[in-house]
């Protein structure tokens, strides 16, 4: 029996936007393949007379014309133009898509139309927790004949970091085809302290007399200047850490993709849930939660239900774990309370998130917070003290919502 094989198609439109978007960012730039040498014996120690060859990616950017790049495709995608100057995270790029439109596609066939436009050979995607990492080795496995197809069978290798491995840390530094590490967060922030500097204990930062010369796995994977792909960024660089840690890869540029962005550097694409509706790319909007910003993004607050002997109510929220990712809880607060302090210190909840009054009475359920933001029945109101009942319309980002009970179907 022949084995079951998934058919991807090439033209979906919104993921050649998002593709395009990435690509026309370098419009003018000379890319060249870097070719970079350092001695066997690292300082301190006898060199043994070898040298280790790697080959990384550069990028000679003209004055001025990757911000004028940026400008256009965000014109052109409608998008807020950047302030480089407050900004000040040129190299550093938003792709925001909707859950279940294909953002892992659009990331790894990135991978592949940068390589084929600009010669780009090296790549890192951090991943916050291992079900999504193995979410992204399956993507790559199963997409693998898909792309040959498309891209004339050029070759691509992808390994998952593993300290008791070193043997693909060292062919990604010297291999000059495409070479994707995919690794989780807590392989390398916790080796170093918030100011950047390395600990010992870490084996990504330390020495390796597994890898020619010496070196860490850092080292060599730095010295390649690899774009740096983030999946769900806002569980990945959340703590100044984290940030320390990516910068430590020393990325050419870095590609950030979610739905939920918490910061939104230089945006060039944005599929909202209201477009991905519109395009029929989900079958249908539910608002069930009470977001801090615009497009659905920010603190997640959902009323669960209410007591009144004493007063008190279960709300669902996004705790922050010891190793700084984020897990939806129930939890229990009564007037007075933080969700800043009940979230593990989530500073999504930072501004205002204090509990101000609740309300039990059957049908009337709501709770109501020190920020003005109020849920009623599980579904979300701005206006401070306004009640929202089931059947109620809501307007919001020029669509209107029909709100419902957080029991109903």
């Amino acid at each position: 029996m022949a084995a079951l094989e998934f058919k991807f198609s090439s033209d979906q439109q919104h993921q050649l936007e998002a593709i395009e978007a990435t690509c026309d960012l370098f419009r003018g730039q000379q890319f060249i393949g870097s070719v970079f040498s350092a001695d066997s014996g690292r300082k301190g120690q006898t060199a043994i007379g070898e040298l280790m060859v790697g080959h990384g990616n550069e990028l000679r950017v003209a004055p001025g014309q990757l911000l004028d790049n940026l400008h256009a495709v965000q014109e052109e995608g409608c998008l807020p133009a950047t302030d480089v100057l407050t900004d000040g995270r040129l190299r550093d790029f938003t792709v925001e898509m909707e859950t279940g439109t294909g953002k892992t596609y659009v990331y790894i066939r990135s991978i592949y139309e940068l390589n084929r436009r600009y010669g780009i050979t090296k790549f890192v995607i951090v991943v916050p927790s291992v079900a999504i990492r193995e979410g992204v080795l399956k993507s790559l496995q199963t997409t693998r004949r898909h792309f040959e197809t498309l891209y004339d069978r050029t070759p691509l290798d992808y390994f998952v970091y593993d300290s008791k491995d070193m043997g693909p840390v060292g062919n990604f530094a010297t291999s000059s085809s495409i070479q994707v590490m995919v690794i989780n967060i807590d392989a390398f922030n916790k080796g170093l302290e918030k100011d950047g500097t390395a600990k010992e204990g870490n084996l990504f930062h330390r020495p390796s007399e597994k890898l020619t010369g010496g070196f860490s796995p850092r080292e060599l994977v730095s010295a390649c200047k690899p774009v740096v792909i983030i999946d769900e960024p806002q569980s990945v660089d959340n703590t100044k850490q984290a940030k320390a840690a990516i910068k430590s890869l020393n990325p050419l540029f870095v590609l950030r993709y979610s739905a939920t962005h918490k910061q939104a550097y230089n945006m060039i694409y944005r599929l909202t849930p209201v477009d991905a509706f519109e395009r029929h790319l989900v079958k249908g909007i539910c608002v069930d939660s009470i977001k801090a910003e615009a497009n659905l993004n920010g603190a997640y607050v959902r009323l669960e239900s209410v007591k009144s002997d004493p007063f008190s109510a279960k709300v669902s929220i996004d705790v922050r774990q010891a190793d700084g990712t984020q897990k939806r809880k129930a939890v229990t607060v009564k007037t007075g309370n933080d969700l800043y302090q009940k979230s593990g210190e989530n500073s999504d909840y930072e501004s205002g998130w204090v509990v101000n009054n609740i309300g039990a009475a059957v049908g009337d359920e709501f709770i109501e917070f020190q920020n003005g933001e109020v849920l009623v029945n599980g579904e979300p109101c701005t206006m401070r003290g306004k009640k929202l009942r089931p059947g109620d319309d809501v307007r919001f980002d020029g669509v209107t919502y029909c709100v419902r009970a957080a029991h109903a179907d």
